[in-house]
């Protein structure tokens, strides 16, 4: 934060400069060699080996998460309407746009096609979960994990661990 705040003191729209300004000035002057020390004792666990910032919390993007754990699929279906609830685009906005004969407005409730994928989603997110977890932790198989969908199978019976 203290690196875009002294990047945008020098803002061409003077209102930024302004703001900018007075934030540097009142919340990061006096502290600015304590964080500049602090960052230095850390960076090197948020670079990589050429020294490069990463730009996630882990150094990998999500994809390359997804392909370790054998879930590329999920990825390629699932992330462009999951992040849109974090990185908001028009196609995620007309789902709450409301257009009725005499208004168009919005909702705070998604349609009913987004509400079943929450549960579609919540669903393929344990299931991936799950069947990463339960090997590492000893409590259950991948084959177990899917079995658990297969209700009619499920009915009356009880899922045994490894």
């Amino acid at each position: 934060m203290l690196d875009a705040v002294v990047r945008h003191k020098n803002s061409p729209n003077a209102s930024w400069r302004e703001g900018m300004t007075l934030t540097y000035d009142n919340e990061y002057a006096g502290r600015k060699t304590r964080i500049e020390a602090e960052y230095a004792r850390v960076r090197s666990k948020f670079t990589d080996a050429k020294g490069k910032l990463f730009r996630s919390w882990s150094g990998k993007s999500i994809r390359e998460m997804a392909r370790e754990v054998d879930h590329l699929e999920a990825y390629d279906i699932f992330y462009g309407d999951l992040s849109s609830f974090t990185h908001v685009n028009v196609a995620l906005a007309n789902r709450f746009l409301r257009v009725e004969p005499e208004k168009i407005g919005w909702s705070q409730r998604a349609t009913e096609y987004d509400v079943a994928n929450v549960f579609r989603y919540a669903a393929t997110f344990l299931t991936c979960l799950l069947e990463h977890l339960g090997p590492q932790l000893g409590t259950w198989t991948a084959q177990a994990v899917r079995d658990c969908w297969d209700i009619p199978a499920a009915v009356g019976r009880q899922i045994d661990s490894p």
